[in-house]
């Protein structure tokens, strides 16, 4: 590796099979099943930050761009590539951590840390089953949050001011980079050095590789006590982490909420010793919780999430529900005998037309639930608006 990167494959026996230069710079390279995945600089003519190889090094694909640089990186089975690197948002460069599809090289998600972390000594995997979980290490400094910004309890403060200060490991949902659990380490000394190096990922475990540099460094995360003793040298260490099952428990709560009809929210099933923390909801809501339960309403339209956040023995887990959002629909026409009922995220119903009713006919309109009738309610039609789940029918 270096300022021209090359990828090169060799036989068993050390003779080069083929070389080929693939860019300025490049960082890490992950063999997967079928392809070779390369991260860095400048590949694929000067351009991107990731791309993928087959079996003989002719390139298939590439993704990221000039304002991005891969450090380390992994790859799933489905088309998935996730890149530790930097990204420049117009300023300065943020640490980033990034998927990308290789069906179509575009970005997936993205999270990126403006200050207090450091890439040059981290490390990426995948982990959990069916690579479900993303996987980061590294060290920080300060307060850092490890969810964009989003929901405090994936927010730290190290406890010290070493020259790389605590080590943290944080967990995201591979398919929606959600992140799901982050704890960091505690050190004897403000001063001193704590440096994770390299990740290995697996279904149930993973395993971290490092060295720690005048201090003792507790490498447990979840209450216990194993120390590694670097008080007067240098001292490295490589430890096995189990991944937890997902957390039991569920959220009980309408899956559709608009403006004007929103919905309450509790957690049941939480297994002994665990406790409702905080609630959480994505951008297009709006929650506001109270003593153990919340209500929500929409603030935008489209797909969004409840989360509960809850405290176990070793951090904060999440539980999430997937909801739908939206405004009320605009009223819609129906005309008698039109009578319907669904489930509808914010949505008009169905348009029932038939032939108008016999001269004479006394026609009444009834609306139930969520929906209303907007207007008369008497004649051959009427204007229904529905604001979630309910139902239509005359007499």
């Amino acid at each position: 590796f270096g300022q021209h990167g090359l990828l090169s494959k060799f036989d068993t026996n050390g003779s080069t099979v083929w070389s080929n230069e693939i860019g300025s710079k490049t960082t890490d390279v992950f063999v997967g099943s079928s392809s070779i995945y390369v991260c860095g600089s400048g590949l694929d003519g000067g351009s991107k930050s990731v791309a993928w190889f087959n079996s003989s090094g002719t390139l298939i694909g590439s993704a990221g761009g000039t304002a991005h640089g891969g450090f380390q990186l992994t790859a799933d089975t489905n088309g998935g590539v996730y890149v530790l690197g930097n990204h420049n948002n117009g300023s300065t460069f943020d640490i980033s951590i990034e998927k990308y599809s290789t069906s179509n090289s575009q970005l997936i998600w993205g999270k990126y840390f403006d200050s207090g972390l450091n890439g040059v000594s981290a490390d990426i995997g995948l982990t959990g089953s069916g690579s479900s979980e993303v996987v980061v290490t590294g060290w920080f400094m300060g307060t850092v949050n490890f969810n964009n910004g989003v929901f405090s309890p994936f927010t730290l403060t190290s406890s010290g001011s070493g020259t790389h200060d605590n080590i943290f490991i944080a967990r995201y949902d591979a398919t929606s980079g959600d992140c799901i659990w982050v704890n960091n380490n505690t050190s004897s000394t403000s001063s001193g050095q704590s440096d994770p190096i390299a990740l290995v990922g697996q279904s149930s475990t993973f395993k971290v590789i490092g060295y720690v540099s005048s201090r003792t460094v507790n490498l447990n995360f979840c209450g216990g006590t194993s120390n590694v003793n670097a008080n007067s040298a240098s001292n490295s260490f490589i430890v096995s982490y189990s991944v937890d099952t997902p957390l039991s428990g569920s959220i009980s709560g309408p899956d559709l909420i608009c403006y004007s009809s929103g919905g309450t929210y509790s957690v049941s099933g939480l297994p002994g010793g665990a406790s409702l923390s905080s609630w959480g909801a994505s951008p297009n809501i709006t929650i506001n919780s109270g003593s153990g339960a919340a209500t929500a309403t929409s603030t935008g339209t489209g797909l969004g999430k409840i989360y509960a956040f809850i405290s176990a023995s070793c951090g904060i887990s999440t539980i999430t529900l997937p909801i739908k959002a939206g405004p009320p629909a605009d009223p819609v026409i129906m005309v008698w005998p039109g009578i319907t009922t669904g489930q509808l995220a914010c949505g008009a119903p169905d348009i029932h037309q038939v032939e108008p009713p016999p001269v004479g006919t006394s026609i009444q309109w009834y609306a139930g639930g969520s929906w209303t009738v907007i207007g008369t309610s008497t004649g051959d039609h009427a204007n229904i608006r529905a604001d979630g789940s309910g139902f239509a029918n005359v007499t």
